[in-house]
C-alpha cells in the first residue's frame, strides 16, 4: 500500500476512537460541573485564598507558585465571580490531561489501549475529586501529562529538527508545571533516570535540543525564583515546612496509611494491576493471564511508563514513612499508572477484567457525587458530611458586609486569621477587597503577612472581626475600641452557624513604624 494510502487508512481506523474519546471527556466534564453545582459545595479555605491571590497578579505567593492564581483570574475575567467560574479551570485542566493520556496511549500502543487508559484516568477517584475543587494538583496533572507526551514524541522522533520542537513542548509544559506546583520537579528526575538507564535513548542526553527544552523550563520558572529571593524564599520554606522533613520520625503506620490511601485515590483495581504488571513481581507471582506479546517496543514502552510512575510512588511512600505525606502528593503518577494498567490488560485480551476495573472506578466516582444528598436523605447528622465545614461562609459574608455598610466611609475590614480573612474577602462584598490581617506577633506565616499586614497601614478606622474574644488585646493596641457584638445569620438546615465577634477600632496606641507618618 502506498504511504499516503496507508496514512489515510490508519487515520480512518482511529477516527471512531478519537470521536468516542472526545464525547466521553465532554460528557464527563459536563456531568461533573452539574453534579458539583447540585451538591452546593462552598469554597474551601484554600480555594478562597487562591481567589484572593487572583485579585493581585504576581509572580509568586507565600505557599504556592502563581499559576493557580493566574488561571482563576483568567476564569473570573472570562466567566464571572461565581464558584462555578472559580473552579472551572480544574475541570478544563483535567479534561485536557485526559486528552494527553489518550495521545500517549495512542502513540505507544494504539487506539484501543488509549481509549481504555483515558476511561481509567477520567474515572479515577482522584480525578473525580480534583475536578470538584480549585487546586494546584489539577494544573499539575495537565502539565505532567503534556510534558510526558512531548517527551515520548521527542525520544521517538526520527529527525533532529522534529525533536527540537517536541523537546520545547516538554520544557514549556514542565516550566508551567513548576509554576503550578514544585512537585513537577520529579518529572526531570524521572526523565534523567530513564534516559541514563536506556541503551536506546541514552545518547539523547548529549544532544543540544534536549537542553534547549530544559532551558525553556528554567526560563519560565525564573521570575518565580526571583520573587522568592526578593521576599526571603517563603514558598520554598513553606514547601519544606509542610513536608516535616526537619522532624524525621520513621513510622511504618504512616507508610501503611499512605499506601491504603493510594489504593483509594487511584482505584484499588488500577493500582493492584499496576503492581502486578511490574516485571519483578510478574516473574515471582507467575502470570495469571495468557502471555503477552514481547516486542522490543512494548517492553521499552512499559519501562518508560514504570519510570514515570513507580519512582514518584516510592519517593512519596518514603516521605510518608520518614515524616508525612498527603494522599494527593503522588498524583502525577496516575498518568503513567493508568496507561500501563490498560496496556497490560489489553495485551492479554483481559477485557472482562478491564471492565471490572473501570466499573470499580466509576462506582467510586459516583459515590462522591451521591455522598452529600445520600447522607441528607438518610437523616445522618451534619457532622458526618465532609463538605459541611465549607458551608455557610457566604451567609457569614453577608452579615459582615452589612456591618461594613453601617460603618463610616473608608472603614477597612481586619481579621486575625488567614482562613477567616480569605473567606470574608471573597464573600463580604467589594468593601472587603482591601481587608487587612492583624499580626501582633510580627511573624510571617501566610501570604497576608507579606502583603496585607495592618502594621504597614495602621492609621484609619477598622472593623475588626474574629472568631475569638479579642477585647483585651484590642484595648491595648488601639485607643478607641467599640464592641459591636456577634455577627451571624440564623442557622439553616445542614449549614453550620458561623459567627464572628466585631469591633470598631481606630488610632493605634503604639507609634507607627518610621516609614509611616503619625496617625491624625
Amino acid at each position: 500500500m502506498p504511504q499516503s494510502a496507508a496514512g489515510y487508512s490508519r487515520g480512518r481506523s482511529i477516527l471512531p476512537s478519537v470521536c468516542l474519546a472526545v464525547v466521553l471527556v465532554g460528557l464527563c466534564a459536563l456531568g461533573r460541573v452539574v453534579a458539583r453545582e447540585w451538591a452546593g459545595i462552598g469554597l474551601h479555605v484554600d480555594e478562597a485564598q487562591y481567589v484572593v491571590w487572583s485579585f493581585e497578579p504576581s509572580f509568586g505567593y507565600f505557599s504556592k507558585p502563581p499559576l493557580i492564581a493566574w488561571t482563576i483570574a483568567t476564569a473570573r475575567y472570562a466567566c464571572g465571580e461565581s464558584d462555578l467560574c472559580v473552579r472551572l479551570p480544574a475541570v478544563v485542566a483535567l479534561s485536557l490531561a485526559a486528552g494527553f493520556v489518550y495521545l500517549i496511549g495512542q502513540h505507544l500502543y494504539g487506539p484501543r489501549v488509549a481509549l481504555w487508559a483515558l476511561a481509567l484516568f477520567l474515572f479515577a477517584p482522584l480525578t473525580a475529586f480534583l475536578s470538584w475543587f480549585a487546586t494546584t494538583d489539577s494544573l499539575l496533572m495537565l502539565a505532567w501529562s503534556a510534558a510526558l507526551y512531548g517527551f515520548v514524541r521527542a525520544i521517538q522522533c526520527p529527525d533532529r529538527e522534529g525533536q527540537t520542537g517536541w523537546w520545547l513542548v516538554t520544557g514549556v509544559a514542565s516550566g508551567l508545571g513548576l509554576l503550578a506546583k514544585y512537585t513537577m520537579g520529579w518529572f526531570a528526575l524521572c526523565a534523567l533516570v530513564y534516559l541514563a538507564t536506556s541503551r536506546r535513548y541514552r545518547h539523547l542526553l548529549a544532544q543540544r535540543n534536549l537542553w534547549m527544552g530544559v532551558a525553556s523550563a528554567a526560563a519560565l520558572l525564573t521570575p518565580n525564583l526571583l520573587w522568592n529571593a526578593r521576599h526571603g524564599y517563603p514558598t520554598l520554606a513553606h514547601t519544606a515546612e509542610i513536608s516535616h522533613l526537619d522532624r524525621i520520625s520513621p513510622s511504618l503506620l504512616r507508610a501503611l496509611d499512605f499506601s491504603v490511601e493510594q489504593f483509594a485515590v487511584f482505584g484499588p483495581a488500577v493500582l493492584g494491576i499496576f503492581i502486578l504488571a511490574l516485571p519483578g513481581l510478574r516473574g515471582s507471582l507467575g502470570n495469571p493471564l495468557r502471555s503477552e506479546s514481547r516486542t522490543p517496543d512494548s517492553t521499552e514502552s512499559r519501562r518508560l511508563l514504570i519510570g514515570f510512575s513507580l519512582p514518584v510512588l516510592l519517593f512519596v511512600l518514603a516521605q510518608a514513612w520518614l515524616a508525612r505525606a498527603h494522599a494527593n502528593w503522588a498524583a502525577p503518577a496516575l498518568v503513567a499508572t493508568t496507561l500501563l494498567t490498560a496496556a497490560w490488560l489489553v495485551e492479554r485480551s483481559a477485557y472482562r477484567l478491564l471492565a471490572v476495573t473501570l466499573g470499580i472506578n466509576v462506582l467510586l466516582s459516583l459515590g462522591l457525587i451521591a455522598l452529600r444528598p445520600g447522607l441528607a436523605a438518610a437523616g445522618a447528622p451534619a457532622w458526618l458530611d465532609p463538605f459541611t465545614r465549607v458551608a455557610g461562609w457566604d451567609r457569614l459574608g453577608h452579615a459582615v458586609s452589612a456591618a461594613l455598610d453601617g460603618t463610616p466611609p473608608g472603614t477597612r475590614l481586619v481579621a486575625d486569621e488567614r482562613g477567616l480573612l480569605s473567606q470574608l474577602i471573597v464573600h463580604a462584598g467589594p468593601r472587603a477587597r482591601d481587608a487587612l490581617i492583624w499580626n501582633p506577633s510580627g511573624r510571617r506565616l501566610n501570604h497576608y503577612h507579606l502583603s496585607r499586614d495592618i502594621s504597614r497601614e495602621p492609621c484609619g478606622r477598622f472593623l475588626f472581626v474574629s472568631e475569638s474574644d479579642r477585647s483585651a488585646e484590642l484595648r491595648e493596641a488601639f485607643e478607641h475600641v467599640r464592641a459591636i457584638g456577634p455577627l451571624q445569620l440564623p442557622p439553616a438546615e445542614r449549614i453550620p452557624q458561623r459567627r464572628v465577634l466585631a469591633w470598631e477600632v481606630h488610632t493605634p496606641t503604639a507609634r507607627p513604624a518610621p516609614a509611616h507618618p503619625p496617625c491624625r
